[in-house]
């Protein structure tokens, strides 16, 4: 996990190793930058509201409401779009996993630059890969299919696959957080406010791989993109949108 944007920590709520469940407060950051923006929009969205109150309704008024009604839906805008950040400041688990890789300077007081890691959150039940795969090039991928997984950290070795199971139907909301790009993943969503839901921004499936070799890796959720021969040639799902894969490491937990 990331931070989205400039912030400072305010409380630090797990620990190196510690098991979280879903839903649980992990860590709160505030970004005073953009409370002054969010007062800032609030501000403007007041006096838009004023101008409007106080303009006529006479023909001589009309482009004087036009330019307020205009300054008004624009700061609401903003001040939504400023709270939506905001809202980021409380990070919580997505779902149960174990706290892994935690950033040792997470102190209240430090100021933290945009996507500074804070910590990984690893929790699966066995091993396996997952990827996400883009709509064009569904119907050249093939249950059986020799693939490859090829980790993120270049210090990880690459392991054979081969595809075991593809989804009939696209995900309508991303079942592996992991990939998220609120997560520090590369599948781009937006995250519903009401349920915490992250739904992807462009049409995806979920492919699911078998490792065909054992590999000495560590046991965590590894990010990574997948090489597939698919429909007799090899297709390498370079981009996000094609290709982000996940390796799920048994951990005992």
């Amino acid at each position: 996990m990331h931070a989205a944007h400039a912030s400072r920590v305010v409380a630090l709520h797990v620990k190196e190793g510690q098991d979280v469940a879903p839903g649980q407060l992990l860590l709160e950051l505030d970004a005073p930058d953009l409370v002054h923006k969010r007062d800032q929009a609030t501000r403007s969205a007041h006096e838009m509201t004023w101008r409007l109150q106080r303009s006529g309704t006479s023909a001589d008024h009309l482009e004087e409401r036009r330019v307020a009604e205009s300054g008004l839906e624009s700061s609401k805008a903003d001040e939504t779009g400023v709270e939506a950040l905001l809202s980021q400041g409380k990070i919580v688990a997505p779902f149960a996993a174990r706290v892994l890789d935690l950033n040792n300077s997470l102190s209240p007081g430090r100021w933290l630059g945009p996507d500074e890691p804070l910590f990984l959150l690893a929790g699966f039940a066995g091993d396996g890969i997952e990827a996400m795969v883009g709509e064009s090039d569904m119907g050249r991928i093939f249950e059986a299919a020799s693939a490859v997984f090829i980790p993120e950290d270049p210090a990880l070795p690459h392991l054979e696959a081969k595809v075991e199971a593809i989804d009939p139907g696209s995900q309508k909301r991303l079942t592996l957080p992991y990939l998220a790009s609120v997560h520090g993943g590369g599948v781009a969503v937006d995250e519903e406010p009401s349920t915490g839901n992250l739904i992807p921004r462009e049409t995806v499936f979920r492919v699911r791989l078998k490792p065909t070799e054992n590999a000495s890796l560590p046991p965590r959720a590894i990010r990574g993109t997948v090489r597939i021969d698919a429909d007799r040639q090899s297709l390498l799902l370079s981009t996000l949108r094609h290709a982000m894969a996940v390796m799920l490491r048994e951990s005992g937990f």
